[in-house]
């Protein structure tokens, strides 16, 4: 279902359901992501708790259940959960457009971009850069530390880059952001078909639509060209899994800027990267997280 069908089929239903639970930034996009899975048709946090829609139709007492099994192995793996504060609520039909938002403000990210939703109709700018992005149902809006990360590290290289990968595109932030920062074309995936019509409908409201190629995939491998500058945003153990193909798809003086690692899986992951062929260049680390750029060992 595309975006705007989905949307038009929320604003026919009269029930919702609502899902609520503490979270902090180590746990909130991790919950947030298998909420997606389960069907929800968005997620915002506000003042540490993360809500979670869905539409009554579609909901079964199951997925309470898959949702309790999951926070418990995150449990497992020595995140903080508070499994006994999860509520599940029905309420009557209301603007679900307005739940989503209450999360969301302008904010600015290393001196230069400002990031905010449409409905902010102006925000004084001065010298920094605007993108508007509005999530829908996708990931990245720029408030979380692991797309922070990517973006001021982004911000630090110098030069052009002539191509650019975005793996695990989400909202489009990161593509849109490298096209007003270097002359290169940009070609960006998801394997989500939402979230790649949400980037490009985000790229076209930036003015930079004709600088971006998206397109639904999982995979780096068919991709028939190298690239100078790759950006990945997602989980270390899907990330592990691609280091091979996005080391045989980097240019020999090229970088990858990896992030969604925590702190605590540095060693594990650098590792990882060292038996890939990458050597580390630099790292940055926000709240829990860690971003690392890379360029190949030889």
């Amino acid at each position: 279902m595309v975006r705007d069908e989905a949307l038009m089929t929320l604003s026919q239903k009269k029930h919702w359901v609502e899902i609520t639970l503490p979270v902090d930034g180590e746990t909130e996009e991790w919950v947030s992501q298998f909420l997606f899975e389960l069907g929800s048709l968005g997620c915002h946090t506000e003042k540490g708790i993360l809500h979670g829609y869905f539409s009554q139709h579609d909901w079964r007492e199951d997925k309470a259940d898959e949702l309790r099994r999951y926070l418990l192995e995150l449990q497992r793996r020595g995140l903080r959960v508070e499994i006994e504060k999860m509520k599940v609520r029905v309420f009557a039909d209301r603007d679900w457009n307005e739940e989503w938002k209450k999360g969301y403000r302008p904010f600015e990210i290393g001196g230069r971009f400002l990031i905010k939703p449409s409905w902010y109709e102006s925000v004084a700018a001065e010298d920094k850069t605007v993108i508007e992005i509005d999530p829908q149902m996708a990931f990245g809006t720029g408030t979380h530390a692991t797309t922070r990360l990517v973006l001021e590290l982004m911000l630090k290289q110098s030069g052009d880059f002539h191509r650019i990968l975005d793996i695990g595109t989400g909202t489009g932030i990161l593509s849109i952001a490298a096209a007003n920062l270097f002359s290169g074309k940009i070609i960006a995936f998801d394997n989500d078909p939402i979230a790649v019509t949400t980037a490009r409908d985000n790229a076209v409201k930036n003015g930079v639509g004709d600088r971006i190629d998206f397109f639904c995939s999982t995979t780096v491998s068919l991709l028939p060209m190298n690239f100078d500058l790759i950006m990945a945003n997602i989980h270390r153990t899907v990330l592990e899994k691609m280091l091979i193909d996005i080391r045989q798809h980097l240019s020999s003086q090229g970088r990858v800027i990896f992030s969604g690692v925590l702190i605590e899986e540095r060693e594990k992951f650098l590792k990882s990267l060292s038996l890939a062929g990458f050597a580390v260049r630099e790292e940055k680390a926000i709240d829990e997280w860690l971003g690392i750029i890379v360029g190949k060992e030889f």
